[in-house]
């Protein structure tokens, strides 16, 4: 067995603490964070809940949020950037294909 104090070889130090996040990690919890604060924003409004009491629904600390973003209104855009991709996506054109100047008519 080899004591903690030996560096191995190639010179460098075994890492410690957690290892670091995938980026699939980071992104999976960043939207479960979101999902929670979406459900906590639509019944006690944007206003009426606090980044400790969004933690508590999120299962962690108000310090992890603090790692996943910067403050509760990023939460709230990265909800409205979902918002709108969804809306988007199920919009259909409104238009015809013709150009506009053919689809409006002469009033005089």
């Amino acid at each position: 067995m080899q004591p903690d104090n030996v560096v191995p070889t190639g010179g460098e130090r075994p890492s410690r603490g957690r290892p670091p996040r995938t980026p699939e990690q980071i992104a999976d919890m960043r939207a479960h964070i979101a999902g929670c604060a979406l459900e906590l924003f639509r019944s006690d409004g944007y206003a009426g809940v606090s980044m400790r009491r969004l933690a508590g629904s999120a299962g962690c600390t108000p310090m992890t949020l603090y790692k996943y973003f910067e403050n509760k209104f990023e939460i709230l855009q990265l909800i409205w950037a979902d918002v709108f991709v969804e809306l988007s996506m199920r919009s259909t054109p409104s238009w015809p294909s013709r150009p506009i100047r053919s689809r409006t008519r002469r009033t005089r």
